[in-house]
């Protein structure tokens, strides 16, 4: 979903839930979970994808792809103030044959407003062997809040 570059099928961008959907104390707005669809720049093939993220107080974020499906990944976010955060995780794939792939780390920076939130990202793909870069991607986000 992310890597057509790197020559990956899928990869993750945004997952599973974290924390109630309410402003924390110091009235973060993004704590709680999104259902997000996010698109390359240029799109790719599996363009747009669906995503759940989740951002829970103490600053973990976790992330599941599920269209395509991806692996999880984990990271943290904070706020920037007026609604603004930044977020940083990290997932990884598999190689050809189940061998060695590769990691991922993907920065996001966006925004929430009421129910919906949107942003950008950037992710740069590493050979998991040795560590060494291998690509890079872009795109935008776009999704809303996940209620009980």
């Amino acid at each position: 979903m992310l890597l057509r570059g790197a020559g990956v099928a899928g990869a993750t961008l945004v997952g599973a839930a974290a924390a109630p959907a309410a402003a924390d104390d110091d009235g973060h707005d993004v704590l709680g979970a999104w259902l997000v669809t996010h698109t390359d720049d240029p799109p790719s093939e599996t363009d747009p994808g669906t995503s759940v993220v989740g951002f829970a107080t103490g600053g973990l974020m976790t992330n599941q792809d599920l269209n395509p499906m991806g692996a999880a990944g984990v990271g943290t976010w904070e706020p920037r103030g007026g609604g603004d955060f930044r977020a940083k995780f990290w997932t990884g794939f598999p190689g050809p044959n189940n061998g060695p792939g590769g990691f991922i780390k993907i920065s996001v920076r966006g925004s929430v407003d009421g129910d919906w939130i949107k942003g950008t990202y950037h992710g740069h793909v590493y050979v998991a062997s040795t560590g060494a870069p291998e690509g890079e991607f872009k795109g935008t986000l776009e999704g809303k809040r996940v209620v009980p």
